[in-house]
């Protein structure tokens, strides 16, 4: 909708370059660019964790295309335009024809190509250029790639059709990139997925973590019930789950650092929490309830121990990408 409505308003407006050239390529640029920005910011999101961050990178984006502007239409650099040849050709004295450098700079054209406001710019500047005089036709859809020639001191590497066909590299390439560190990069609660996991069986649910219960006493509880119920949950350790069970709590503990001392914020408790029933967690600030919520719920991996929510276990990653 976004490309439509922008070449509706164009045409409203008749600017020549929404006037002169085919719907296509005006509709396919505007909606193609926007795409690969989508997977451009998906991919430089996850390197912010804080809002203010996000207004800072907008920022910078936007001065990076601002002054892309200026390089590519009024500077022609460096795909060629109405001041200059593409700077990746240099003119045969001899034969009078274009041929490509052999220094490093065709190497430029192809390095800023990576920023997807890159390629919308130049995309553009020659639809700006081939419609600006008044018998000028404008570019067509059939000729998105044949209009550039060296003759017209264009770069046929960097055509509207190839600038569509990178739009779409673009986005694929940032979304993948964007999902893979995502998933590498530490979150919010610290967790994060070692670097092969997309290598994983259990990733793609093709197998089920595994984990060994064992009985570690951080710190005994006295009160009778307390004991009775890690009884009966430590009675079912290494096994299935039980089936009138949601949630089965097996030793699982969080412990953290802080200088040079240990603080134990979840020690270890045995219990489960029966289907359809209504379970809370009562305790004084520190005694670890959003801990433990934060593990059950796979935000939070646990230092030790394990637990099984709905047959899936928190242990490893695979069970937490599942709950």
């Amino acid at each position: 909708l976004f490309g439509f409505f922008i070449w509706v308003f164009g045409m409203i407006f008749q600017f020549r370059m929404f006037h002169k050239n085919d719907f296509g390529v005006v509709f396919l640029t505007f909606w193609l660019f926007g795409q690969a920005m989508v997977g451009f910011g998906f991919f430089v999101s996850t390197f912010l964790s804080r809002a203010a961050q996000a207004v800072t990178s907008g920022f910078v984006v936007f001065l990076i295309g601002f002054i892309l502007y200026f390089l590519i239409v009024f500077a022609s650099m460096p795909f060629g335009g109405s001041y200059a040849a593409p700077m990746a050709y240099e003119l045969n004295i001899t034969s009078g024809n274009y041929t490509k450098k052999t220094n490093g700079d065709p190497a430029l054209g192809p390095i800023l190509s990576a920023l997807p406001p890159t390629l919308f710019i130049q995309s553009i500047a020659d639809m700006g250029r081939f419609t600006a005089a008044d018998t000028a036709q404008g570019i067509r859809f059939s000729e998105a790639d044949s209009y550039c020639t060296l003759d017209d001191k264009c770069d046929p590497d960097f055509s509207i059709r190839k600038c569509w066909t990178c739009f779409i590299a673009l986005y694929f390439l940032y979304s993948l990139l964007g999902v893979y560190l995502d998933n590498i990069l530490a979150d919010d609660m610290g967790v994060r997925k070692p670097y092969h996991y997309f290598l994983l069986p259990s990733y793609w649910g093709l197998s089920h973590a595994q984990a060994t219960d064992t009985v570690s006493v951080v710190e005994r509880s006295t009160d009778e019930d307390v004991l009775a119920e890690e009884a009966e949950a430590q009675a079912r350790a290494n096994q299935p789950m039980s089936a009138a069970s949601a949630i089965e709590v097996r030793g699982i503990r969080a412990t953290f650092q802080r200088g040079n001392k240990v603080f134990h914020a979840v020690k270890g408790p045995w219990y489960s929490v029966g289907k359809r029933q209504l379970f809370a967690l009562l305790g004084p600030n520190g005694a670890g309830k959003t801990t433990t919520i934060n593990m059950l719920t796979g935000f939070l991996p646990p230092s030790g121990g394990n637990a099984l929510v709905c047959g899936e276990s928190i242990a490893q990653a695979g069970g937490m990408a599942r709950i």
